[in-house]
């Protein structure tokens, strides 16, 4: 159980963190985003303190942490936030009459779904404990490049033995950080799992009414491949869990108008690309935080436009480190400036003959693994276009990203012209962050078709 301790740690790194950036979020929302944001940008700093020369080992990285958050400490006395992150921390005390009064207050049904995802979630704790690390790729690279980093407290060894490069960081730094303290690294993703499932219920408690809220939560949490990768050592549901909480908190910028969640999305979507950094889907995140500013914001453009510029320059200054750090020793197209030359030349000679071709392939290959919700939420729509208006920003994220799953192998096509076809079992894999935004986009859009049905069940049930 001292696989705890860093979970701790880790956490109240990413509070102070939190308080630095908003003073106005839910309790548990707060907790959840505190794991996440502190456990990626740790684990990016733990990175970065390599590069200048400290090694990994424990002292090190407990320095580490003990510094980043005194940082943050000294930051909230200089913003005047310190009484209210000490609150914050004696609250803990007070936490299980708050759960109690909470639920009490549920109806019947709704206590059963919480009670179901509790146990859900004590479940993948235990095996999180218990259970050792068995997925191939983790054994392979993941969990072997944090193998290596704790025997040899750097990265030579790992590098030398090759498959070291292709995916970033995050997920073998975590490892390393629990394994200094004899934890499991599962204990990580079920970290993220749970505050993922708390910024789910924060967010959706303000795009739906509350009767909504708990069983959504629920039909999104239990989805498979996040559940199960709540105790499995791979970079899926980390990724998704950056990039999906990524859009919530551009979808509640542009409802609540509050600039400091433009900055946390931009954070949450640079967190995904050092997760895994082939992905183009933290394009749509991005273009979209432009649109909103033009769109949502003109009374206010020059402001937010500077804020929308802040938040891309953190954004790339977390995508690019690992980045950069590859093509110095590897070479290669890595860098943002090789990206964009894919792009425009993949736009400017386009092959229709090859778009086609993907196309195709995609349809029959991966698009089956979502495409009743793609069809349903597509349905949900069409039968509330008046909301369009209000919720046109996640049906803009949804196409988007549907878009983007075809163009983005289209330029794959061009850097793997013989071997893309092989991608389609990832595609299928990564693509399912696809089918929370599908269920989220049935569930506002339906709304008043659901309440109706919830009251006609209601009525039923009290008249036997």
């Amino acid at each position: 159980m001292l696989g705890i301790i860093p979970l701790i740690l880790t956490t109240i790194f990413g509070l102070s963190l939190t308080y630095i950036i908003t003073k106005n979020l839910d309790r548990f929302e707060r907790l959840g985003l505190a794991f996440i944001l502190g456990l990626g940008l740790q684990t990016l700093f733990m990175f970065l303190f390599y590069l200048v020369g400290i090694r990994f080992t424990l002292i090190n990285l407990n320095l580490e942490i003990i510094f980043l958050t005194t940082i943050n400490i000294l930051l909230l006395f200089l913003l005047k936030r310190m009484s209210l992150f000490l609150e914050y921390i004696k609250s803990f005390s007070a936490m299980k009459s708050q759960i109690t009064s909470w639920i009490k207050h549920k109806t019947l049904v709704e206590k059963l779904f919480i009670y179901v995802l509790s146990f859900l979630i004590l479940l993948s704790f235990i095996i999180g404990v218990y259970w050792p690390v068995s997925g191939w790729d983790s054994l392979v690279l993941f969990d072997f490049r944090a193998i290596t980093f704790v025997a040899t407290g750097g990265m030579e060894d790992g590098i030398a033995r090759g498959y070291f490069f292709g995916y970033p960081l995050l997920t073998s730094l975590a490892h390393t950080w629990l394994y200094f303290f004899n934890g499991n690294p599962h204990l990580a993703y079920w970290g993220l799992y749970v505050s993922f499932v708390f910024i789910l219920y924060a967010t959706l408690s303000q795009l739906t009414v509350a009767v909504i809220v708990i069983w959504a939560t629920f039909l999104v949490a239990i989805f498979l491949p996040q559940y199960t990768g709540s105790y499995f050592d791979y970079t899926n549901m980390p990724y998704i869990v950056y990039i999906l909480s990524g859009i919530f908190y551009l979808l509640r910028w542009h409802k609540e108008r509050k600039g400091e969640f433009l900055i946390v999305a931009m954070i949450l979507t640079g967190l995904s690309t050092w997760t895994r950094e082939t992905e183009p889907f933290w394009v749509i995140n991005l273009l979209f935080a432009l649109i909103v500013t033009l769109l949502s914001f003109r009374k206010d453009l020059i402001r937010v436009f500077i804020l929308l510029i802040l938040s891309f320059i953190i954004f790339f200054a977390i995508q690019q480190p690992w980045k950069l750090y590859e093509t110095k020793l590897i070479g290669g197209p890595r860098n943002i400036t090789d990206q964009a030359n894919f792009g425009v030349q993949a736009i400017s000679n386009l092959d229709f003959s090859l778009l086609w071709d993907i196309v195709s392939t995609t349809w029959t290959g991966t698009v089956p693994t979502w495409q009743p919700f793609f069809y349903i939420s597509l349905l949900a729509i069409a039968l509330n276009l008046k909301k369009l208006t209000k919720y046109w920003l996640i049906v803009g994220i949804m196409g988007g990203n549907v878009l983007l799953l075809f163009f983005g192998t289209y330029v794959f096509s061009l850097i793997w012209a013989e071997g893309w076809k092989g991608i389609i079992e990832s595609q299928q894999r990564l693509s399912t962050f696809l089918i929370p935004l599908f269920i989220i986009t049935i569930v506002i859009f339906s709304e008043d078709h659901i309440k109706q049905g919830i009251q006609i069940l209601k009525e039923y049930f009290k008249g036997r």
